[in-house]
């Protein structure tokens, strides 16, 4: 569905109060009229958005990302999920890190730009237990090894994140479950053309990984 200006407009009269906002399912939205209203939703709990995109003014002024994520305050955000951000850069991730520490959740899936960096960023997040970066091609063996000390992560999606090695995995299976590691119980790695067998073994070694999926590989 298209949500017209009318409907933003009502947002933006009730967003003070508003402490969920779910328009994951929507048509893909021009990120300004989104933020627009998330400016003024400091009492927001919940956010889940569809696909974002920079609409014109803010490709001939160079604004965007940059400026949503700055505007945004929720101190008491604590589940974020966007299904494709193309604009979103690691500075962007900084910020909301920053300014949204009790984060459990965050799904920021189809954000190429974002590099290992982001996922410093949110390791540090002390309530992280379900991420997901699913389809971010930048993302490298790297971010497994920042992510093996997030203690508290229990869910983990890096579907399509294709610089992942098989070595990077199987290393990464170690830290699981082994403190200060993730214990996790639900792992995504499909489309990672680089793993194989040694990989399947390593997770399935891991007695508490409940769910693990692995389609696509080799």
């Amino acid at each position: 569905k298209l949500l017209g200006e009318r409907c933003f407009q009502f947002l933006r009269r009730h967003a003070p109060r508003l402490r969920i906002l779910h328009l994951d399912g929507c048509k893909p939205m021009c990120g300004d009229l989104a933020f627009g209203v998330l400016h003024l939703c400091d009492n927001l709990e919940s956010l889940k958005l569809p696909a974002l995109h920079v609409g014109e003014s803010g490709k001939i002024l160079g604004t965007g990302t940059g400026r949503w994520c700055q505007g945004l305050h929720c101190p008491r955000l604590r589940e974020l999920c966007v299904d494709a951000w193309a604009s979103l850069e690691d500075a962007g991730v900084q910020m909301l890190v920053r300014q949204c520490g009790l984060l459990h959740t965050v799904w920021l899936r189809q954000a190429p730009r974002l590099s290992d960096d982001s996922v410093t960023y949110l390791a540090s997040l002390r309530h992280l237990s379900s991420l997901c970066l699913s389809g971010n091609a930048g993302l490298t063996d790297q971010s497994l090894q920042e992510l093996a000390s997030a203690s508290q992560l229990r869910c983990l999606d890096l579907s399509g994140c294709r610089q992942l090695t098989e070595a990077g995995v199987v290393k990464f299976a170690d830290s699981i479950a082994a403190p200060p590691g993730p214990r996790l119980t639900s792992l995504r790695l499909d489309a990672c053309p680089h793993l194989g067998r040694a990989v399947a073994e390593a997770l399935a070694a891991r007695p508490n990984l409940d769910r693990c999926s692995l389609a696509g590989r080799r």
